[in-house]
């Protein structure tokens, strides 16, 4: 499923200063986090140029306007419209972004934007 830049602006006016967590799942009934990662709702109000991630509490996130979103344990990022850097990717997380296509990559997982199993996860604090 596609995620649109517009999309994450909205959700974070229902989240202003909380902490958010960004994830996926594999599987829709699955109730284990493949791979996350925690910042502040600030994080989808980024507007990032290509290759330069923010660094956010041990985390570097990126927010590219129809290209990608996503972050890395590292604040080097390849995106060639998403991250396919491989060092660390274990740690790494990646969607497309406005685009008619969904996720990328979870971890070392790859191609996810044509797999129906795997969920992006996009939780709050209360």
């Amino acid at each position: 499923w596609d995620t649109t830049t517009e999309e994450l602006r909205q959700l974070y006016t229902k989240c202003i200063d909380k902490r958010i967590l960004v994830g996926a799942i594999n599987g829709s009934s699955s109730t284990v986090l493949a791979l996350a990662a925690v910042g502040p709702s600030t994080i989808l109000q980024l507007e990032t140029s290509l290759n330069q991630p923010i660094y956010y509490n041990n985390v570097y996130w990126y927010l590219t306007s129809n290209t990608s979103f996503g972050f890395s344990p590292l604040p080097k990022i390849i995106q060639s419209k998403v991250d396919i850097e491989t060092v660390d990717g274990d740690k790494r997380l990646s969607w497309y972004l406005d685009r008619a296509t969904g996720g990328w990559r979870a971890g070392t997982t790859t191609g996810l934007h044509h797999d129906n199993n795997w969920r992006k996860i996009i939780m709050t604090e209360k």
